[in-house]
């Protein structure tokens, strides 16, 4: 998709194109671009090409007149606040996703983003996760102090609502690597209340831990079990032929007993192998990671 830089609101816009309940909290829209600003910084380890992060807008549940556009959430999850307790909704539409998977795997943003609509993949749900966590974090370095919160992604699991349950939903537009993908943080009005006792810092500096937070979104794959299925022929068989199938008949295959059988995942071909045992057990001995022609 088209490669779009953050869109910078003022705050008096912002205001306006907003809601009664958004003039009770009057910090958060600087807390929004200081969380925007921060992210952009803790995620800055994760690829070399600079990750731009702005806040498009604020939506307000009590506002009246033009809805706010429509988002398409492919990953939701609650951020959680522990001392006072409370949580704010965290979701990512499928561009991030694909953004991030882009850059986990060292593309170069090149690659056409795909659109059909599917559920996460293990690998997909894992660095969207390691994104959630980064975001709680960004949030917890905001609202420095003794008394402010520090936020997590564990707890209760969240609501089917999700982001629209919320009183003021935060928009960030996100780009990187050619794709520009949207962030949400709803915040309820339990959160609002507890947050505007609680005066947001500005950014500081990137440091080392940014970093190294930023870098461990990518490095997010090692700990992820992965299903693997290994073909080993395939035949055609009618369905006389398969309905007068019996206990003790043999089913002969077209291939040869050394064919090497092509191992998937997730439906792409991963490598070739060959069939074998180890401790009395079926085995497979990888022979290419090559995809057969």
């Amino acid at each position: 998709m088209a490669a779009n830089a953050p869109t910078k609101l003022t705050f008096d816009a912002i205001r306006m194109a907003s809601g009664p309940a958004l003039h009770k909290y009057p910090h958060l829209p600087r807390a929004c671009a200081n969380f925007a600003e921060r992210l952009a910084q803790d995620m800055g380890g994760l690829a070399a090409a600079a990750i731009r992060i702005g806040l498009e807008g604020l939506d307000d549940s009590s506002a009246q007149g033009k809805p706010p556009p429509p988002f398409h959430a492919a990953f939701t999850t609650l951020l959680h606040a522990h001392a006072p307790p409370f949580h704010i909704h965290f979701a990512a539409d499928r561009q991030l996703v694909f953004a991030l998977c882009d850059v986990a795997f060292g593309g170069c943003g090149n690659e056409p983003p795909h659109q059909e609509d599917r559920p996460l993949s293990k690998i997909e749900t894992a660095l969207c996760r390691a994104a959630a966590e980064t975001s709680a974090g960004a949030l917890s370095a905001i609202y420095g102090g003794e008394a402010a919160p520090a936020f997590s992604i564990e707890g209760p699991a969240a609501s089917e609502a999700g982001p629209a349950a919320a009183a003021i939903t935060a928009r960030f537009l996100l780009h990187l690597h050619g794709y520009s993908g949207e962030i949400l943080l709803g915040f309820t009005a339990q959160s609002l209340q507890a947050l505007q006792a609680v005066k947001p810092s500005a950014p500081q500096p990137a440091r080392r831990e940014s970093i190294r937070q930023g870098s461990a979104i990518g490095n997010q794959l090692d700990g992820i079990d992965i299903e693997l299925t290994a073909i080993l022929a395939h035949i055609e068989l009618s369905v006389g032929t398969l309905e007068s199938l019996k206990p003790g008949q043999v089913i002969k295959l077209p291939n040869r007993v050394d064919t090497p059988v092509t191992v998937f995942s997730g439906g792409e071909c991963l490598f070739t192998a060959r069939m074998g045992q180890s401790a009395g057990r079926y085995a497979l001995s990888v022979e290419s990671r090559e995809k057969p022609a």
